[in-house]
C-alpha cells in the first residue's frame, strides 16, 4: 500500500480534524493515543483494497467509513481514557507497583518518606528487599488492596523466573562437564592427570557459590521484570536480569581460561624441569 503526497494530506486533514475535536477535552498523551488510533483504523481499511498505488476516491472512502471527526474524537477518546485508567502509569503517585504508596496511605506518611526508607533498607538488604517487595505486592493485589494495579500475567511470570532458573543452571552445568571433558581429554589421550592448579583452579572451589550468588541476584530482578511496573521498568529490570547473567557468563569464561591456562603452565613446568 502506497499513497500519494496528496492522499496523504488528505489523511493528515482529517486526523487534524479529529485533533481540533479532542483538544480542551485530554492531555496531550491522550491525544496522541487516540489520533494514532483512528490513523491506524484508517491504515486498516486501506490495507483492504489490496497493494500498489490507491486511487484518491478509495482514500477518501476509507476517511468516510471512520466517521465524522467530532463522533470518532468521542469514541477514540473513550477508548484511549479507558486505557490509560488500566495502565499502572495513570496514576501519578505510583513508581514501581504502588507498595510505597499503599503504605504512605495506610500508615499516613508522605510517599516520598517511605520510598526513602525503602532504598535505605534495599542499600543493607539488596535482593531480600527486592524480594519482599515484590511479595507484597502479590500480596496486596491479590487481596485488592491495589485497585489500580496493572494485569499480572502469571504465565509470563513463572516463564520468566524458569528462564532465569535455566540459563544459569544450564551456564553452570555446562561449565562444569567442559572441565569433566578436559579432565577425560587428558587422562584417556595424554595418559596423565590433571594437575595441580593452585591458584589458577580458583574457579573449580567455586563454582557452587558463584552459582549461588548470581540466583541470588537474578532472580529477584527477574521476578520484579516479569510484573506490571509502571515507567518501563518491567523492561529495565529485564535488561539488569539478563546483565547479571551476561556477566555469570563471562566469570565462567574467565574461570575455564584461568583453569586451561594453568593445566599448560603445569604441564609445560613438568616436562621442563
Amino acid at each position: 500500500m502506497r499513497l500519494t503526497q496528496k492522499q496523504e494530506w488528505l489523511v493528515d486533514r482529517y486526523l487534524s480534524e479529529v485533533m481540533r475535536s479532542l483538544e480542551g477535552d485530554a492531555g496531550p498523551k491522550i491525544i496522541d493515543s487516540a489520533v494514532a488510533r483512528v490513523r491506524g483504523r484508517i491504515e486498516g481499511y486501506l490495507r483492504g483494497e489490496g497493494e500498489g498505488v490507491l486511487s484518491d476516491e478509495t482514500v477518501r472512502e476509507a476517511i468516510r467509513r471512520t466517521g465524522s471527526p467530532d463522533a470518532v474524537a468521542r469514541e477514540v477518546l473513550a477508548a484511549a481514557r479507558a486505557e490509560a485508567n488500566r495502565s499502572p502509569e495513570s496514576s501519578p503517585n505510583q513508581r514501581w507497583l504502588g507498595v510505597c504508596h499503599w503504605a504512605a496511605e495506610r500508615f499516613g506518611m508522605p510517599p516520598g518518606v517511605v520510598r526513602f526508607m525503602v532504598v535505605l533498607i534495599g542499600l543493607v538488604t539488596a535482593p531480600l528487599a527486592l524480594l519482599a517487595y515484590a511479595a507484597a505486592y502479590l500480596w496486596l493485589s491479590t487481596t485488592g488492596a491495589l485497585p489500580a494495579a496493572g494485569h499480572l500475567r502469571r504465565l509470563r511470570l513463572v516463564w520468566r523466573l524458569a528462564a532465569t532458573l535455566l540459563v544459569a543452571v544450564g551456564l553452570h552445568l555446562g561449565a562444569k562437564y567442559t572441565f569433566k571433558g578436559v579432565a577425560f581429554a587428558m587422562e584417556h589421550w595424554a595418559k596423565r592427570p590433571v594437575p595441580e592448579l593452585g591458584q589458577w583452579g580458583w574457579y573449580l572451589g567455586q563454582q557452587g557459590s558463584l552459582l549461588f550468588w548470581a540466583l541470588f541476584l537474578s532472580m529477584p530482578v527477574a521476578l520484579l521484570g516479569a510484573l506490571p511496573m509502571a515507567g518501563g521498568w518491567d523492561r529495565t529490570l529485564r535488561r539488569v536480569s539478563q546483565a547479571l547473567l551476561a556477566l555469570y557468563a563471562v566469570v565462567i569464561c574467565f574461570g575455564l581460561a584461568s583453569v586451561v591456562a594453568g593445566i599448560i603452565l603445569q604441564t609445560v613446568r613438568e616436562f621442563t624441569g
